[in-house]
C-alpha cells in the first residue's frame, strides 16, 4: 500500500463515523472496481462515502443539490469544497464525503 494510500483509508474513519452514526445502511452499487461506495439514513439525514483507488474518474450519483460535499485525500482531512454533489471528477486516492445539511457540520 503506498503512502497516500494509507493516510487516505486512516482518515476515512472520521467520514465512516458519520454514517455508523445514521444506524441505516442503503444499497449502492458502481461498475468500476476501484470505485467503492458507502450510504446511510436515519430516514431524514443520509450520507455517502464514496472512495476512488484508481485513476481519475467522473461521478455521478442521483442526488439532489441540497448536499455538502468534504474531500478527503493527502491534503484535506473532511475539508468542505464546493463541488457539485451530483456530478464531479474524483482523482487517485481521494474520498468524499457527501451529506445533506440535515447533519451537523464537521
Amino acid at each position: 500500500m503506498y503512502v497516500a494510500e494509507s493516510f487516505l483509508f486512516k482518515n476515512e474513519f472520521k467520514a465512516f463515523g458519520e454514517l455508523y452514526s445514521l444506524k441505516n445502511e442503503v444499497l449502492c452499487e458502481t461498475e468500476n472496481n476501484d470505485i467503492y461506495v458507502l450510504a446511510a439514513t436515519d430516514g431524514k439525514s443520509n450520507a455517502v462515502l464514496i472512495t476512488n483507488t484508481g485513476e481519475d474518474d467522473k461521478i455521478e450519483i442521483n442526488l439532489t443539490s441540497d448536499y455538502t460535499v468534504y474531500l478527503i485525500d493527502e491534503n484535506n482531512l473532511m475539508t468542505e469544497t464546493d463541488k457539485n454533489p451530483v456530478i464531479f471528477n474524483l482523482g487517485k486516492n481521494q474520498a468524499i464525503l457527501i451529506k445533506n445539511n440535515k447533519l451537523s457540520k464537521t
